[in-house]
């Protein structure tokens, strides 16, 4: 299951179409193209909340609700050296060089993401599927293509200063949230098809040239 991501942060929603992949989402047959559909819009990377937490009882939740990377980061990964969830600054670090990695092109494989969270402060060791962490590299690279997820108020973080492996976030889909898959209309799309000159550096939004997506294979790696 590739991912196609928004790289840009200056391209609108609603203004990008894949329009060459299969089966087309407003043209198919459902006699004859039964899948899901493949065509459509390509989403911004949904907005990230800063996260914080507070003390409560000997645990650590968080005081209001936080949507994004940084609460999915809260959430999901174990500090390698605290046991602890990662401080909630890591994680809000972390997502801007996540962010930065995305927009430079990149590749986003486990190894990439893990070493931007210990260089974002977090202990070494520590990664997004290590130790007691919950955190899965497809769901990340689904929230950057456009998976929204939300932390309630008052979830637990860290029990007596542990990390909470129970997750208390969810994904919430945009209804134009598509799963891609890695076949041949999609290849040939990415080679040199409407993929390629959304990649391509010369393409040119508003006067802007710059290449506005990126699709990366779901181990992170680019295609």
């Amino acid at each position: 299951m590739p991912f196609i991501i928004m790289r840009r942060t200056d391209i609108p929603d609603g203004v990008l179409q894949v329009v060459d992949l299969k089966p087309n989402t407003s043209q198919r047959s459902f006699i004859y193209d039964p899948g899901d559909g493949q065509s459509g819009y390509v989403r911004n990377v949904p907005e990230a909340s800063a996260v914080s937490t507070v003390p409560m009882a000997g645990d650590d939740v968080t005081p209001s609700e936080f949507v994004g990377a940084a609460a999915y980061l809260i959430d999901n990964v174990e500090d390698a050296v605290s046991a602890g969830a990662v401080d909630p600054a890591v994680a809000n670090q972390a997502v801007i060089d996540l962010l930065a990695a995305l927009a430079a092109g990149s590749d986003l494989e486990l190894a990439t993401v893990d070493a931007v969270l210990v260089a974002a402060g977090a202990g070494a060791g520590t990664g997004l599927e290590t130790g007691n962490s919950t955190g899965v590299l497809s769901e990340l690279l689904a929230h950057l293509q456009g998976l929204q997820y939300v932390l309630p108020a008052m979830s637990v973080i860290n029990v007596a200063g542990a990390f909470n492996p129970v997750r208390s976030g969810a994904f919430v889909s945009p209804p134009s949230t598509r799963t891609y898959y890695k076949t041949g209309a999609l290849l040939i799309s990415n080679g040199e098809g409407n993929l390629a000159k959304l990649k391509d550096a010369s393409f040119e939004y508003m006067g802007v040239s710059g290449g506005a997506v990126l699709v990366y294979d779901d181990d992170g790696s680019l295609l």
